[in-house]
């Protein structure tokens, strides 16, 4: 859960970051991405919030899977 969380707040920070233009395409590391890739700024912003969105349901899932299995345990079935 804790990478989970620690995911969904890098992703979501590096998207509100470029969405705010706080990071620009003018920067080193976002320019070599963009044209590497060939993505635009809204394509950057997309891909950081699905990620986020993925990591935040895969640690959704991963609570429902951890409390089902220590109550499987208590009850010891």
């Amino acid at each position: 859960m804790i990478f989970a969380g620690v995911g969904v707040a890098l992703a979501s920070i590096g998207a509100t970051l470029i969405a705010a233009d706080v990071l620009n395409m003018e920067n080193q590391f976002l320019h070599f991405l963009s044209v590497t890739a060939e993505m635009s700024k809204a394509q950057m912003i997309g891909i950081l919030t699905v990620a986020a969105v993925s990591v935040l349901f895969g640690g959704i899932l991963t609570a429902f899977a951890y409390r089902y299995f220590t109550a499987e345990l208590k009850e010891g079935t």
